[in-house]
Parts: C-alpha cells; structure tokens; sequence
C-alpha cells in the first residue's frame, strides 16, 4: 500500500505537493490561523480535504481492481474446472481405446493360434492320407 501511495504522490503536480505541506495551517472560526498541531491536541487528528479526497479516490481504485481480480480469478477457475472435465473425458477415451485394442488383439493371437492348430491338423491328416 505504501508503495501505491507513493506512486500517486509522485504523479502529484509540485503545486499539490506545496499545498499539502501548507495545509498544516487551520483556519480558526473567529478567521485568525491557528497551528494543526495545537489543533490536534483538542480534537481528533485533522487530515486536508485534499489528502482525504485522493486517499478516497485511491480507495475506490483498490476496491475495483479487487473485484475485476476476482471476477477474473472466478473465471479462470470456471475455465479450469470445464478443463478437468475435458481431461477426465478424454482419460476415459482412452482407456476405453486401450481395452478395446488389448481385446482386438487378444482376439487376433487367439485366431492365430487356432489357425496354426487348424494347420498343423491338417499337414498331420494329409501325411497319414498319403
């Protein structure tokens, strides 16, 4: 925060600036100046007009940046959430495939053992024929 504020004071023009540091002078009710320091003494601690308006304004510029962050992070979550179901579907894709090339195969191997079966019955039937 300190940082932020001292960004905004050096943007400030030096007339602000010089302003500020004369703002320690209060104007008394009856018109004569009196010192913000004796005045703080009496009462609660004074802060310009000035000062009060820019650390406002720097308030509502904070209170906005949080909210379009968080509106930004609630997307960015919905963004993953919709991710992860994606990644779960595709998962299951895959092993769906996998089983089914693993069956595919074992229906293959199975075919080419029973056909090497079929042959060796065979040359051994045509053998005893001749």
């Amino acid at each position: 925060m300190n940082k932020i504020t001292t960004v905004n004071l050096e943007k400030c023009n030096s007339n602000e600036i010089g302003d500020m540091v004369n703002a320690k002078s209060i104007v008394g009710s009856n018109g004569e100046t009196k010192n913000a320091d004796s005045a703080n003494s009496n009462s609660d601690d004074v802060v310009s007009g000035f000062l009060y308006d820019k650390l406002q304004k720097e308030v509502m510029n904070l209170r906005k940046y949080c909210e379009f962050k968080d509106s930004s992070l609630n997307a960015k979550d919905e963004e993953i959430k919709m991710l992860m179901k994606k990644i779960e579907t595709l998962s299951k894709a895959i092993q769906i495939e996998s089983k089914k090339t693993k069956r595919e195969a074992a229906i293959r191997e199975t075919d080419s053992v029973s056909a090497k079966v079929d042959d060796k019955t065979r040359k051994t039937n045509s053998s005893r024929r001749s």
